[in-house]
C-alpha cells in the first residue's frame, strides 16, 4: 500500500502571525534547541541497532530464569515483582557494564525465540517484565501525534507561546518532544511510538489515536486529511512490517 502524500502547506510566512513566527518562518531567526534532541536522537540511534545475538551468553539465562519464576506464579500473566527481576538480571549483567534494560530483554526474547525454543513463550516473557501495563491495560494503545507549530487566530492571554511548539503545548513535555524529534511528522511519530510500545512489550493490535494541537482547526482542510491518511498509514505499515520513516524524513516535516 504506497504512502499517502498530505497537501503542501502554504509557508508559515504568508499568514498573520506574531513578529517572531515570521521571522522564524523566513529562517531569520533559528528555532531553539531545548539541549536534548541530539541526545535523544542518539539514545534511539543505539537501541535500533542493538544487536541481541552480541549477548546470548548473558540473555538465555535471564530468559529462562523469568520464565521458570513466572511458571511459579499462581496470578498467569502479571508481570514479574520488580525485585525478582532486579535479582535475575544481576545475576547476569550485560559484559560487566550495568544491567539489561526491559526493551533489551524483550528484543532479545524475539531475537532468539527460535534458536533458543522458546518462540511460544515471547508474549509471556514480555507481559512478565514489561513495566507501566496500565497503559495497554485496556487493550488499547494509545498514540498522540502532534501538528507542528502553525499561526493561531486566537489571542488568548493564558496560552503558552512556546515557538518550537503548536499552541497550548511546551516543549518540556514528553509527547510535544517526540514529535519535535520527528520533526512533526505523522508518520514518523506514529511508527516510532508504536515500535516503544512493542519494545516494552505492549501490544499494538488496537491502537487509540489521539491528535493534538492547538491550532486544529486553524490548518487547511486538505492538510488534516493528509496528516490523518499518514497517521493510519503508518498503523497498516507498522503491522505488515514495513518501515518508511526515512523516506518520510527526506520527504521533510510533516
Amino acid at each position: 500500500m504506497a504512502a499517502s502524500t498530505p497537501a503542501t502547506l502554504r509557508p508559515m510566512s504568508s499568514f498573520p502571525n506574531p513578529p517572531r513566527l515570521a521571522r522564524i518562518a523566513r529562517g531569520d531567526t533559528p528555532v531553539p534547541d531545548d539541549g536534548g534532541v541530539r541526545e535523544r536522537a542518539e539514545r534511539r540511534r543505539r537501541r535500533e541497532a542493538w544487536d541481541a545475538r552480541r549477548y546470548r551468553s548473558a540473555l538465555v539465562p535471564i530468559i529462562r530464569e523469568v520464565l521458570a519464576a513466572l511458571d511459579a506464579r499462581a496470578d498467569d500473566g502479571a508481570p514479574l515483582p520488580p525485585d525478582v527481576l532486579d535479582r535475575i538480571l544481576r545475576r547476569h549483567p550485560r559484559d560487566g557494564a550495568g544491567l539489561f534494560s526491559r526493551s533489551e530483554l524483550i528484543e532479545g526474547c524475539r531475537a532468539l525465540a527460535r534458536e533458543e525454543a522458546f518462540a511460544a513463550d515471547v508474549e509471556r516473557f514480555a507481559r512478565g517484565v514489561r513495566r507501566k501495563r496500565v497503559r495497554t491495560l485496556s487493550g488499547v494503545a494509545p498514540v498522540t501525534v502532534f501538528t507542528p507549530p502553525f499561526p493561531c487566530p486566537g489571542r488568548c492571554v493564558f496560552c503558552p507561546n512556546d515557538v518550537r511548539m503548536p499552541k497550548s503545548y511546551l516543549a518540556a513535555e514528553p509527547g510535544a518532544q517526540r514529535a519535535a524529534d520527528h520533526g512533526f511528522d505523522p508518520y514518523r511519530q506514529t511508527w516510532s511510538r508504536l515500535a516503544a510500545f512493542r519494545a516494552t512489550g505492549h501490544a499494538t493490535d488496537k491502537v487509540e489515536v489521539i491528535v493534538l494541537g492547538g491550532t486544529w482547526s486553524s490548518h487547511p482542510e486538505a492538510y488534516r486529511r493528509g496528516f490523518v491518511a499518514r497517521v493510519f498509514d503508518a498503523i497498516s505499515d507498522f503491522g505488515e512490517g514495513i518501515d518508511r520513516r526515512a523516506a518520510a524524513a527526506a520527504n521533510g516535516a510533516a
